[in-house]
């Protein structure tokens, strides 16, 4: 399944394509790597893991050239031990809805474009589209202290206190909210600052 968004203000044009991995080989695939290994937060996993080939790969494009991306993984509180490094009040903290949550992580933007909204838009492509994709209610997230402010321009909750995640030695907010929620407050703001919002194509 493939998504589309193309988002103008003014005389800027950006291009959102969501699908569920990115094929090996794939200039877009190369172009997100890249992007998380220089300007993405830093971690000790590979560039691209495993999960990236069953979660919602986000791309957005301006002049043909990939200048941020995000991830959307469907995460369940109690599986596979994924969130074993997070310390245990925030572990304690994530949605436990049966079907799971998307769990929104791995947003990159190149340090050119941050001034731009892109991070925002992205963020809202992502939200949109994991309900579209899976049959679930709630979102959460993880930001350091000073961008917590962008979880909240979605109308994210804090769901614990700021903690020290032990993988990144940094400290960082557990945020999250339900989708629909989450899909309304985003999408009235990028209307509110001038975007206008339009899907090329259905999901196909």
């Amino acid at each position: 399944m493939t998504f589309q968004l193309e988002a103008a203000r003014g005389e800027t044009t950006v291009r959102l394509c969501g699908s569920v991995g990115l094929p090996p080989g794939s200039k877009q695939r190369a172009r997100v790597t890249e992007m998380r290994r220089y300007h993405g937060f830093v971690l000790p996993v590979p560039d691209w893991e495993s999960i990236d080939d069953e979660s919602l790969i986000l791309t957005c494009t301006t002049d043909d050239v990939v200048v941020g991306a995000c991830r959307a993984a469907r995460r369940s509180a109690g599986e596979g031990g994924w969130c074993n490094s997070f310390p245990v009040e925030m572990r304690k903290s994530l949605p436990g809805d049966e079907s799971g949550f998307a769990f929104l992580e791995r947003l990159v933007v190149e340090p050119q474009a941050r001034s731009s909204d892109l991070g925002k838009i992205l963020l809202f492509a992502a939200i949109l589209w994991s309900s579209q994709l899976w049959p679930i209610r709630s979102h959460a997230a993880i930001f350091r202290p000073e961008m917590v402010r962008l979880g909240g321009w979605y109308g994210a909750r804090e769901l614990a206190q700021p903690a020290l995640l032990p993988v990144s030695d940094q400290l960082a907010v557990l945020v999250g909210g339900r989708l629909d929620e989450a899909e309304t407050i985003a999408r009235a703001s990028l209307l509110d600052r001038g975007w206008t919002l339009r899907s090329p194509t259905q999901p196909s």
